[in-house]
């Protein structure tokens, strides 16, 4: 059946029926975007910020938006085995395009994906009245009213996407759910996190808190604290912008002792991610996990400050990529037309290849030094290769050690070709590394 409609039409926000659990909202070349109803968490007491926070419908009943290759829909064994969940921006309440772009690169290159709109954004803010007289009001104004709903949006999306992960891992079975989760994803897939502007402060705190639990992280024109940002044109005035910060910073101290003990870690994590509170923690904890934190920064963005140095350990770094030109807001930009393709595609190869577990050159050195056990044994190996003048062979490497750590060595071994010209080159760093013990 023919339609006239774009794909642009497709992305615009309209009140859809959540009577309506499953909706085929768009059919592309390679894949399918399909709407899935999702109940929000909402077990708080009647009288709490967070009750109050999801009592209206629209923001507690609404669709998730997935984007699934037809592959997986046609095949009768395969599963999705890798799936990126995206997290919106600040005052995002109208159109879906770029999370629509991404979410069908990736679909098309087989990675499924999901967006899980932030409270009071796009299908999750008041239903579109045609005709009406009095314009919507954007969802910071609630936000300056009570700063301290900063945190509770994010504890409540943090709770959604446990639940969301729960379903997607077949760990919660809803009947409800009419079988979506069992018979399109695999219970052992790899889940990514994505977050454009605001969402992306959202994705970069859960990898913070629990970066085992995700496959990569992308964080998109975003990665500073809240402090460093220009809202204007988001037509949020700086000083208003300011003021707002500097009162949730003091709602913060103030509401630091009230925090329950289940919650201490997240509520640490927000202060740390979004206020910028502890930044030295903040940059080792990304260390070490940087092969799975992969930053796009625009370097003409005048709402998110390019410089991300501020997250970097000195002699480290994060994976960046950087584009000249171009302004925060993808869809605003006329010059994001030739650069978000090619961003997808950084995202799909990012995706795909996150996780591979590769030697390093510490990681070499480490394990021929725990196999040698002493730095005698690697020094009598270079003493026979100055008397001999011919490099240690694997061979008489491997007459020094123990014969239960003879795999992870040989594996060493031949790791350190790519780095060693020649493998005494590797022993005199595995003899020096004794030294620093």
């Amino acid at each position: 059946m023919g339609t006239d409609r774009s794909f642009a039409d497709f992305s615009r926000r309209e009140n859809y029926d959540v009577s309506q659990n499953i909706i085929v909202n768009y059919t592309g070349t390679h894949y399918v975007r399909v709407l899935k109803r999702f109940e929000a968490f909402a077990d708080y007491p009647g009288d709490s910020p967070e009750a109050k926070l999801v009592t209206p419908e629209y923001t507690r009943r609404f669709h998730l938006r997935y984007y699934i290759p037809k592959a997986t829909l046609l095949s009768k064994e395969e599963r999705v085995k890798q799936i990126v969940i995206m997290f919106n921006g600040l005052n995002e309440v109208d159109r879906f395009d770029l999370y629509d772009v991404l979410g069908e690169h990736l679909a098309e290159q087989g990675i499924a994906a999901v967006l899980l709109p932030t409270p009071y954004h796009l299908n999750r803010s008041a239903p579109i009245r045609r005709g009406a007289k009095t314009a919507r009001q954007p969802p910071h104004v609630a936000l300056f009213k009570n700063p301290l709903l900063m945190y509770y949006n994010y504890m409540q999306s943090i709770r959604e996407s446990n639940l969301l992960i729960r379903k997607l891992r077949q760990k919660t079975i809803d009947e409800s759910d009419l079988g979506f989760y069992k018979s399109l994803f695999d219970p052992k897939l790899k889940i990514s996190i994505l977050g454009f502007s605001l969402g992306g402060l959202r994705a970069l705190a859960s990898f913070v808190h629990e970066p085992r639990q995700y496959h990569t992280c992308i964080v998109f024109n975003s990665g500073v604290a809240l402090s460093m940002l220009n809202t204007e044109l988001i037509r949020i005035s700086k000083e208003a912008w300011n003021e707002f910060v500097t009162r949730l910073h003091d709602a913060a101290k103030r509401h630091s002792t009230k925090i329950p003990a289940r919650q201490r870690a997240y509520w640490d994590t927000f202060n740390m991610v979004f206020l910028g509170t502890d930044p030295f923690e903040l940059r080792n904890k990304l260390k070490q996990h940087s092969e799975k934190l992969f930053l796009i920064l625009s370097g003409a963005d005048s709402t998110v400050p390019p410089d991300i140095s501020a997250l970097e350990v000195e002699g480290h770094g994060l994976n960046v990529f950087r584009i000249a030109g171009v302004g925060h807001i993808p869809t605003v930009d006329p010059k994001w037309s030739f650069w978000i393709d090619r961003v997808s595609e950084l995202i799909v190869g990012f995706v795909g290849q996150a996780g591979r577990q590769l030697w390093s050159r510490q990681g070499i050195v480490s394990a021929l030094a725990a196999a040698l056990g002493s730095s005698e044994r690697a020094v009598s190996l270079l003493q026979a290769d100055d008397e001999e003048s011919t490099s240690p062979q694997l061979g008489d490497f491997l007459k020094n050690i123990e014969r239960n750590q003879r795999d992870e060595a040989t594996e060493a071994y031949y790791a350190s070709m790519a780095f060693y010209p020649r493998f005494r080159d590797v022993l005199r760093e595995v003899a020096k590394s004794f030294e620093t013990k």
